[in-house]
């Protein structure tokens, strides 16, 4: 039987004594610490750490005085540097709320572009449609909304950057304005503010928890449209269907669990429509990027296959044509020639007609929602109206020859 060693559990648990778990520590320089020099290391610490833990971090590091700063740091007997003082006096603080107007540069700048953008606002319009059935005050239907909101514009910043775009709402991406890094930061930085509003509705504890889990599953959704774009493996529609449900399906659930917790009330028979609203929308956005000369100004011509993307229509006319058709060669190429990207666009309108599928799958789901909607017993004449609207964008949009010539 080996030697026992006194391990990390042990430690943790108090087995080994305090001043003798320090002995083993060694300095910097690698020289063991003596006990003489760790009581007087201890003697020198101002706060008694048994009661420093359980108070929070922030409240804990702002606490100390400027004196005590000062005994913290060691004095070589000559007058302190400016740098030093500053220390001294404590005027170095963790960020607070009101920096951000001092310091607008950052972290936040290159979200404020972001969200400067000309933008569609449906998913605000839908987080009021949903409100007539949950009916909270409009303070907290405006934090619902703001928070759903940040969380779309600091996932599209980094989507840019994932799918290498120019242009959003017709105007150059955030990273080509503020760089990959800043753009980065401060959608990170965006996410966990969307995450403090919380603590302004009630039951926050409850939506913390719905919030992380819709992150989760949006984060998910990306990773599968990524993992099929890198590896080139095209999914099929169910495959496709399951991605949008995560990640664009995800903010609209997010939207919709958020006034269920914050309202107190719960219908689960909500969240299917949500879903069903995600998909319709993402489908629909598919279609438009492919066919909509708005959107070509926008984001540019066919921007979803210079990506390499299976949006709906490639995934549906690559499910008939197989793994070996001209189109899916053109695709992994991820071609910015409008030609090359005409070709694909003719072959869907022509040989495989996956727009008139496409078409053919819209109005089914929107037949399917209204239903849903009916079955539910509450009238909701808002959320009808988002999806006569949904289904007007569809039918302004056709194919039309001369947009996609050979030589466009």
């Amino acid at each position: 039987m080996s030697e026992y060693s006194p391990g990390y559990d042990d430690r943790i648990a108090g087995k080994i004594p305090t001043t003798e778990l320090l002995t083993q520590l060694k300095s910097p320089t690698g020289i063991c610490l003596s006990h003489s020099s760790l009581n007087q290391a201890i003697t020198l610490v101002p706060l008694d750490l048994a009661e420093s833990e359980s108070q929070p971090y922030h409240s804990r590091r702002n606490s100390f005085t400027g004196h005590e700063r000062a005994n913290l740091l060691p004095s070589s007997g000559q007058p302190d540097s400016p740098e030093i003082e500053s220390v001294r006096s404590g005027r170095f603080k963790i960020w607070r709320d009101q920096d951000e107007a001092v310091n607008p540069k950052y972290p936040k700048a290159p979200y404020e572009y972001m969200a400067g953008l000309p933008r569609k606002n449906f998913r605000s319009l839908l987080i009021m449609a949903f409100n007539e059935w949950f009916q909270i005050s409009e303070e907290q239907c405006t934090i619902v909304s703001n928070i759903v909101g940040v969380l779309h514009n600091a996932s599209l910043m980094i989507d840019d950057i994932q799918d290498g775009s120019k242009l959003r709402r017709g105007m150059p991406v955030t990273h080509s304005v503020y760089g990959i890094a800043q753009t980065i930061n401060a959608a990170n930085y965006m996410y966990f503010e969307a995450q403090h509003q919380l603590c302004s509705l009630p039951n926050w504890e409850k939506t913390v928890r719905v919030f992380e889990e819709e992150l989760l599953y949006l984060h998910r959704g990306q990773g599968m449209e990524l993992y099929w774009r890198d590896t080139f493996t095209p999914p099929t529609l169910d495959e496709y269907l399951q991605m949008v449900s995560n990640k664009t399906g995800g903010l609209f659930r997010l939207a919709l669990r958020l006034l269920q917790t914050t309202s107190g009330k719960s219908d689960k028979r909500l969240e299917p429509l949500a879903d069903i609203f995600g998909i319709i929308y993402q489908v629909l956005d598919d279609y438009k990027n492919l066919l909509d000369g708005k959107m070509a100004t926008t984001k540019g011509y066919c921007d979803d296959i210079s990506e390499g993307k299976f949006s709906f229509p490639i995934v549906h006319a690559l499910s008939k044509a197989g793994p070996d058709c001209e189109i899916i060669k053109i695709l992994k190429s991820r071609p910015q020639e409008n030609h090359l990207k005409a070709y694909i666009v003719r072959y869907l309108e022509n040989e495989s007609r996956s727009f008139e599928y496409t078409r053919r799958f819209l109005k089914e789901l929107q037949v399917y929602a209204k239903g849903q909607l009916a079955n539910l017993g509450h009238q909701n004449s808002m959320l009808e109206k988002l999806l006569d609207i949904l289904d007007e964008h569809m039918r302004a949009i056709c194919y039309k020859p001369e947009d996609h010539a050979v030589g466009v």
